[in-house]
């Protein structure tokens, strides 16, 4: 019986060891997300500049469309002569 109780003592302490990250498990991954930061926030910036500057193409021309002056048809009309 004090076999028993002393495998189930050293069991549990080996079970809580091993749960949870160490220090420098910790420091690894966040030297791993600060690099992966560092190549992807440029990217997303410059993404972002793209996106902003076609917009304001796309506005700009809807604007030069609304200054047209509207017909009512499209296309002009041919005499049938």
């Amino acid at each position: 019986m004090l076999s028993r109780m002393r495998r189930t003592i050293t069991l549990s302490r080996s079970s809580s060891r091993s749960s949870g990250f160490t220090l420098i498990e910790a420091v690894v991954l966040a030297s791993l997300i600060g690099i992966v930061a560092a190549f992807a926030v440029p990217r997303f910036t410059g993404l972002r500049n793209g996106v902003r500057a076609s917009e304001v193409t796309a506005l700009g021309a809807n604007f030069a469309m609304q200054r047209r002056p509207r017909t009512r048809n499209f296309w002009p009309r041919v005499p049938l002569s």
